[in-house]
């Protein structure tokens, strides 16, 4: 599972853990001048959709696709579709405070030469600190998201309205954030290297949130 380095001090930095999975036909790689249709055409004239599709085009561009400027150079038909779903998670949260004062025994021995041996012995109390006391256990909200880019092969929705998948990259992940838009540009991050590429299986990705590849599809 490839895990970024920043994220092993993940309290000084947000970190996201996405899961990439990806289908390709042998033809997909060769299929790069494309356009976007919306799964639902409801969706198209908002402002998160143009967000979103700016965010998914610098990626595809980044990976060589080439936006189509007329029909006949359009090769795929992209669709993007995401969403999400709220719940709940049991998590375990440490309790500090301050410890009880702790003593400790010291015995110490010395030999002169003359008076034979002489043991003294005394206690030390420690000073007061602070530390995890103990557990609890609480119940926080968690956001499960889902981001889905489907290409189609255009030929046949163009001359029989036939869909055919060409390639197929779905990602998941979850957390305490219920901003699809502060999350996709690290979840379109870690879907990048696998767009019209195949997985074996479901490949886990442990990123900052904010990460220079999310940054630059931000266009910053």
């Amino acid at each position: 599972m490839p895990v970024d380095p920043a994220c092993f001090i993940a309290i000084f930095t947000s970190c996201l853990t996405v899961n990439v999975d990806a289908l390709a036909s042998p033809e997909a790689a060769s299929l790069r001048g494309y356009a976007f249709a919306p799964l639902d055409a409801s969706r198209r004239d908002t402002l998160e959709y143009r967000e979103l599709e700016l965010i998914t085009n610098r990626a595809l561009q980044a990976q060589g696709f080439v936006p189509a400027q007329v029909d006949e150079d359009i090769e795929v038909v992209i669709v993007l579709d995401w969403g999400m779903r709220a719940g709940t998670r049991l998590v375990e949260k440490p309790i500090l405070g301050e410890k009880s004062d702790g003593t400790a025994t010291v015995t110490t021995t010395t030999r002169p030469s003359l008076l034979g041996s002489v043991t003294t012995q005394g206690t030390i109390t420690q000073g007061t600190t602070y530390g995890v006391v103990g557990s609890r256990t609480v119940e926080e909200d968690i956001y499960h998201r889902a981001v889905v880019l489907t290409a189609y092969e255009a030929g046949p929705m163009r001359d029989e309205s036939r869909a055919v998948e060409v390639w197929r990259v779905s990602a998941t992940s979850s957390g305490s954030s219920d901003n699809m838009r502060a999350v996709f540009p690290a979840i379109m991050a870690a879907m990048d290297d696998y767009l019209a590429k195949r997985t074996d299986a479901t490949v886990s990705v442990t990123t900052p949130l904010r990460n220079k590849e999310a940054l630059a599809l931000q266009g910053r």
